[in-house]
């Protein structure tokens, strides 16, 4: 049986390897339906780092969908020779935001924020966008 906990700032999560739950968040004009997680081993309690980067974050959606898809470019641009061999639908790295999907914001124990999202160019990895303290795009790998 899972754990579950109502957090102060979070509001009610639950244990499933980490502290996770589900919530509509708006992101470059379009609402999904993200799982928001709060890392964590067993045992462990959401800590101060989690909930204040949690708050910041709900706090500056609005810069951070606006930053999203130059972000993106700017990764799709870096990595264009490699994402166009695999998907050459993706032709301008302007259009690249639109075969973006993000999943889930992990909230790590250090106070990080990253939103990991799914990408048609690469179905087995995806990537993630660090939003706090820095921002950056990688593959999902790079944050796990």
């Amino acid at each position: 049986m899972s754990e579950k906990v109502k957090d102060s700032v979070f509001g009610e999560m639950e244990y499933k390897h980490r502290w996770i739950k589900k919530e509509n968040i708006t992101l470059i004009d379009k609402e999904y339906t993200l799982n928001i997680i709060a890392s964590a081993y067993t045992g462990d309690k959401i800590c101060d780092e989690q909930r204040k980067a949690y708050t910041a974050f709900k706090g500056k959606l609005d810069k951070i969908s606006r930053r999203m898809p130059g972000m993106i470019e700017e990764y799709v641009e870096d990595h264009k020779n490699e994402i166009v061999e695999h998907f050459p639908e993706i032709g301008n790295p302007a259009e690249a935001i639109k075969y973006v999907t993000p999943i889930s914001v992990v909230f790590t124990r250090d106070g990080k924020t990253i939103i990991m999202c799914n990408v048609a160019w690469d179905e087995e990895n995806g990537i993630g966008i660090e939003v706090t303290p820095k921002y950056y795009v990688d593959l999902q790998d790079a944050f796990l």
